[in-house]
């Protein structure tokens, strides 16, 4: 298998931080932009590497064991699930039992790439079983082993899951004393009134997130998969504001096979319809074969999600954890709440499938939904869908519009989903009109309001 040479970056995964907003903020101020790339990560010694379906985190982990390996370095790569049901060694193909035995011998450092979280849940695998079973595969060595998990963002449950990894996988305290310095280091530092050097830090388990493909990573993706006329589909991507959409390979892949279908990209109504329909498809065969929530109702619970983020004001939804407490409550929706009528199997499937990306700690935003598109885009379609259910036109406009101090406006916390609202209902694009016309030449999708 060939690997598309991407040099992918990640950054940390803090709680109650935002990468998204950070990074704007660095950026307007000049600053780099924060992120770290593969030999940041496996310098330390416990990693887990997060990310959302169809990011390519599988292919990235299976390549760096290859490239250590290749370096005359000890490197393996096996699954969580593998681990969990038959221990490391047993999980290791044998060539890489032989080698395993070999590093144990040696006092070099080592690295295990232990891939899919999600996958060893989906199996009913404890985390905790395949964290113990690495464990008893390093045991005596726990210091030179760097060991890199990885999973989808969703199946990480940020309070309980990092702390069966301190406690399964602990990482060996850095006991060495300071040595003493000479006197005349000592004088120095008393005349000069010189602060004794702080101690370095223990090391602690990173946990990062999949960075988005930058421009450059799109073109070399977009080459690796045959796209012709590689400067008219860049042109047309930013031409049609379609960056969101061709940030992460899942995307890219489609977006370049209707490019190559259609010799040009569509409208972004119709992008945006496109990728989420590709979105809300199982990206993994094994996995889509034991997945019962079919495409429509997965379409269906994903316009009443963006539909509660809108109505409630609110721009993340909480990943299921039992041990996470979340100190603004008001501001986060959570999955059982907006789909009271789904099996809680059922609200994990959608939550996992690529239509969500990691937000801050503990918590998942709509796929490409920065700017609040997306979600005001679902939410229109949701309510087309009641006004279709008999949704009387009446109480459709009371949830879209008012009348303040005289003045009939669109509410404001409507004006994306009005927008998108009006290219479907001639009763809303009146209204819209009437109140506010030059909405349709900044939110929805411009190019097609202006066509009609």
């Amino acid at each position: 298998m060939t690997t598309i040479p991407l040099n992918r970056q990640f950054y940390e995964w803090k709680e109650n931080t935002d990468w998204l907003v950070r990074s704007s903020y660095r950026a307007a101020a000049g600053l780099s932009n924060g992120l770290l790339d593969w030999p940041e990560l496996i310098a330390k010694r416990r990693v887990v590497v997060l990310a959302e379906a169809g990011s390519g985190k599988t292919e990235e982990l299976a390549e760096q064991a290859r490239r250590q390996t290749a370096a005359g370095r000890f490197a393996v790569y096996a699954t969580v699930q593998d681990v969990g049901r038959d221990g490391l060694v047993k999980a290791l193909r044998l060539a890489d039992r032989q080698r395993l035995d070999a590093w144990r011998r040696n006092r070099e450092p080592g690295w295990f790439f232990i891939d899919s979280i999600d996958e060893a849940k989906l199996d009913n695998i404890r985390l905790e079983r395949a964290l113990r079973q690495i464990a008893e595969g390093i045991s005596g060595e726990e210091g030179r082993a760097h060991i890199v998990l990885s999973g989808r963002h969703t199946d990480w449950e940020f309070a309980r899951d990092a702390q069966r990894l301190n406690d399964e996988l602990p990482l060996p305290r850095d006991s060495a004393a300071e040595p003493v310095p000479a006197l005349e280091t000592l004088v120095r530092r008393v005349l000069r009134h010189e602060k004794r050097p702080e101690p370095t830090p223990d090391e602690t388990p990173l946990v990062v997130v999949m960075a988005p493909l930058d421009t450059e990573q799109v073109r070399t993706y977009a080459a690796a998969k045959n796209a012709q006329d590689l400067d008219g589909l860049m042109a047309a991507i930013d031409a049609a504001n379609l960056w969101g959409f061709a940030r992460r390979p899942l995307d890219l892949d489609w977006i370049v096979r209707y490019w190559r279908s259609h010799g040009r990209l569509g409208s972004f109504t119709v992008m945006t319809e496109v990728g989420l329909r590709e979105r809300l498809q199982e990206t993994d065969p094994e996995r889509g074969r034991r997945d019962g929530l079919d495409a429509e109702r997965a379409k269906h619970g994903l316009e009443r999600v963006g539909a509660a983020l809108v109505f409630g004001r609110k721009m993340t939804i909480a990943i299921p954890d039992n041990d996470a407490q979340f100190e603004t409550e008001g501001t986060v929706a959570r999955i059982d709440d907006v789909l009271p009528d789904w099996s809680g199997e059922d609200r994990m499937k959608l939550l996992t499938r690529p239509a969500f990306d990691p937000a801050t700690f503990g918590r998942a935003r709509l796929h490409n939904d920065n700017e609040g598109v997306v979600r005001a885009y679902l939410t229109a379609r949701w309510l087309q869908r009641l006004r279709h259910a008999n949704l009387p036109q009446r109480r459709l406009h009371d949830l879209l519009f008012s009348r303040t101090y005289g003045v009939e406006l669109v509410k404001p916390s409507m004006l994306e989903t009005a927008a998108w609202l009006a290219l479907w209902d001639e009763s809303v694009a009146s209204e819209v009109v009437r109140r506010a016309p030059f909405l349709l030449f900044t939110a929805g999708d411009p190019a097609r309001a202006c066509s009609h």
